[in-house]
């Protein structure tokens, strides 16, 4: 049922975002138009430039609806999910007065996986920023982990996507932080769009990665113990 619902939601999005990606570059080139014809203007110059700005923004949504959606196939190639975790991790800006530490518990040997290197990144960043975010009233430490392992996506526990897949080595990354928690009812509905576990429209960050997870044939993992934190992991094939 659950799998139903993210398709029907997951349709409905790649046709909005396609129509809204269409419109916005009309309106971006006739704002380009009309800023160069001002010549000068200085009032309404800056005008233009938050219209822009925000127009800047409404496309860099509409962008990530795709990606929820499907609508944007990755480029693959092996991409070291080690380094990028890293690289990830580095450019997460900090919480301001939050007391939330980053632990990095990588691997030791090499981790490569076949993937789109800047697909993957948006992924790990959003959970990086959901962790950090789960943890902004109470503090708490988020741990980044990696590895590889022998996985049956049949009866692996907490799967929300590729339970389809064969059983095999998967190379994965988990994003765990020890906050509140998500309770079962949320977590049904955690991945559509504009749901969050504080009860209040929040954005698509899960929603994309979820829709970069189905992209990658990945498998897609939630666990969560309300009073005993989160965990979301993310299994690729591991490239030879």
């Amino acid at each position: 049922r659950r799998t139903r619902r993210l398709e029907s939601v997951a349709e409905l999005a790649r046709g909005v975002a396609h129509d809204f990606h269409n419109m916005l570059g009309v309106v971006h080139g006739n704002a380009r138009l009309l800023a160069h014809d001002l010549g000068g203007q200085r009032e309404a110059e800056r005008r233009l430039e938050r219209f822009v700005c925000f127009g800047r923004r409404a496309t860099e949504l509409a962008e990530q609806l795709e990606l929820y959606a499907g609508g944007v196939d990755p480029i693959a190639a092996s991409v070291d999910l080690n380094e990028l975790v890293r690289d990830t991790a580095a450019g997460l800006d900090p919480e301001p007065g939050a007391q939330v530490a980053l632990r990095l518990e990588l691997c030791r040997s090499d981790l490569c996986v076949f993937g789109d290197a800047t697909q993957l990144g948006q992924a790990i960043l959003n959970l990086l920023v959901n962790a950090r975010e789960a943890l902004q009233d109470r503090g708490g430490v988020i741990r980044v982990s990696t590895g590889t392992a022998e996985v049956d996506p049949a009866t692996c526990r907490g799967l929300v996507l590729g339970s389809e897949r064969p059983p095999g080595v998967y190379g994965f990354v988990l994003v765990t932080d020890d906050g509140p928690g998500i309770d079962r009812e949320t977590q049904e509905r955690i991945f559509e769009p504009f749901v969050s576990s504080k009860g209040k429209h929040h954005g698509i960050g899960l929603s994309t990665v979820l829709g970069i997870a189905r992209a990658h044939h990945a498998l897609l993992q939630l666990e969560s113990i309300p009073g005993r934190g989160t965990t979301f992991g993310i299994y690729l094939g591991v490239a030879s």
